[in-house]
């Protein structure tokens, strides 16, 4: 999972309730649209992404050929 434009989010590392994690804001209005996590799977990079769905438009994956 990527953003299509990553500049209109930022990322910022938390470690309250005794966790790290990454915070995914929105740039232009600073709204949290949720976090990524290091304990996912480990085909995909071990990463696991908790992401508010009302902030994410699925685009269709550009194939060569297609």
């Amino acid at each position: 999972m990527q953003p299509i434009v990553p500049e209109v989010m930022t990322v910022h590392i938390e470690n309250s309730f005794n966790r790290i994690r990454t915070e995914v804001r929105s740039f232009a209005g600073d709204w949290h649209l949720g976090y990524i996590f290091e304990d996912g799977p480990k085909d995909h990079r071990g990463l696991r992404y908790c992401i508010n769905s009302a902030s994410i438009e699925f685009a269709p994956l550009k194939r060569n050929g297609s």
